[in-house]
């Protein structure tokens, strides 16, 4: 009798200390389990791209009847290369109803290059091919090259600074809408290396080369709004979701 006694009181113990452990999904992050402070890393892999950027156009000379002129037939864009970037950040709930806020920079660099040439050429005849830089500043050279060389470099750095909410919908999936102040500058360079040998073309006595330097800066501020969804599927592996929109005055 007394061992039966012993062992009711120790299974009602071990489900006391059970029911407080089962899990629970709160509404909105409660700090119950630590301070609130977090910290991410994104490792980020993308392009960049600019339109109307061609670098050349290939034109090649055409009988009109009366004369032979040069007509456009490619024009020369760059590809696309992918280069990697980061995001880093910093936030804290702040405790009031499952706020928090949090702040992130994005860097990203992206850099283009590429070349074409066409065979030399004396002078203009049915089929010569001759490159044109479209770009070319100065305005006594004229535009006819069989040498090409461009480069484009991109930079961004971005800042965002996030007041959101995440609330917890089921067990498994959570949102968060928020809204944010953003903060963007851009640097963007374009170069170009024209060459012409000597002897080709209008009888020239010695090489011609060009250079020309095209540099952009863009800074802006403004808003930024959005919501992002999470699906768990493990506590390390989720599927997510975000759409947000931005408004910056430059």
């Amino acid at each position: 009798m007394n061992k039966y006694i012993f062992l009711s009181c120790l299974l009602s113990t071990c489900s006391v200390f059970a029911k407080e452990c089962i899990c629970y999904t709160p509404q909105y992050y409660d700090l119950k389990c630590d301070c609130g402070l977090f910290a991410s890393v994104d490792f980020l892999y993308w392009y960049a791209s600019e339109s109307c950027l061609s670098y050349a156009i290939e034109t090649e000379g055409i009988d009109s009847g009366s004369q032979i002129i040069l007509s456009p037939q490619k024009f020369k864009n760059f590809g696309v290369d992918w280069d990697p970037g980061v995001r880093v950040g910093v936030g804290s709930y702040v405790g009031c109803d499952g706020f928090d806020l949090y702040l992130n920079w994005t860097y990203y660099h992206n850099s283009k290059k590429n070349s074409d040439s066409v065979p030399e050429f004396q002078d203009v005849q049915v089929g010569t091919r001759v490159l044109c830089n479209p770009w070319l500043i100065n305005s006594s050279l004229f535009p006819s090259f069989d040498s090409i060389r461009a480069k484009w470099d991109f930079r961004i750095n971005q800042l965002d600074l996030e007041l959101g909410r995440r609330s917890w919908l089921s067990p498994c999936f959570n949102m968060r809408p928020f809204i944010a102040l953003r903060g963007a500058w851009t640097d963007t360079l374009f170069t170009l290396n024209s060459s012409r040998t000597s002897g080709s073309f209008e009888n020239l006595i010695q090489d011609v080369t060009a250079k020309d330097r095209l540099k952009n800066t863009f800074w802006g501020v403004g808003f930024l709004a959005g919501l992002q969804s999470s699906w768990y599927f493990t506590q390390c592996l989720s599927l997510y979701g975000n759409f947000d929109i931005a408004l910056l005055w430059g």
